[in-house]
């Protein structure tokens, strides 16, 4: 059986660091783990009506993923940086919706979401690297980012 990527007592312990943070302070986030490899390693749900989201994390480490404390925590505020930025997304995929042909919408849409989560994953990574005092050698290149 492969090491825990993530616990979660530890993801918990996150959640109530980070949040705040990231003004999320308000918001009912829990916790939902899975021992399953073949999920994402995150995602997360969320209901703006009551101001509530929860986490999936794998408790498990993914074979591509290094296995350091601070990988599972950019996974989880990678996450929170979705919820944080839900408005501004949600306001994207109704402006593609609106204005965007049917037929070239979801080539479009998949190019954004390809950037959208290159760039919310180079943010919550620098993010990390900075709580840790990390170098910034460890900042690894994202897909879909720019140099």
């Amino acid at each position: 059986m492969n090491e825990p990527y993530i616990t979660a007592e530890r993801a918990v312990e996150l959640v109530r660091w980070w949040a705040p943070r990231l003004g999320l302070a308000h918001w009912q986030i829990s916790v939902a783990m899975t021992d399953d490899p073949e999920k994402p390693s995150g995602a997360c749900w969320i209901s703006d009506r009551y101001s509530a989201a929860t986490l999936h994390l794998s408790s498990v480490a993914a074979t591509n993923i290094s296995q350091h404390d601070h990988d599972a925590e950019t996974t989880l505020v990678h996450e929170l940086l979705h919820i944080a930025n839900r408005s501004q997304h949600d306001e994207i995929a109704r402006v593609y919706r609106q204005y965007v042909p049917k037929p070239e919408r979801n080539l479009a849409w998949k190019r954004y979401d390809l950037f959208h989560e290159g760039g919310i994953e180079q943010v919550a990574r620098a993010l990390v690297l900075t709580r840790h005092g990390l170098p910034d050698e460890m900042m690894i290149p994202v897909i879909g980012a720019t140099p």
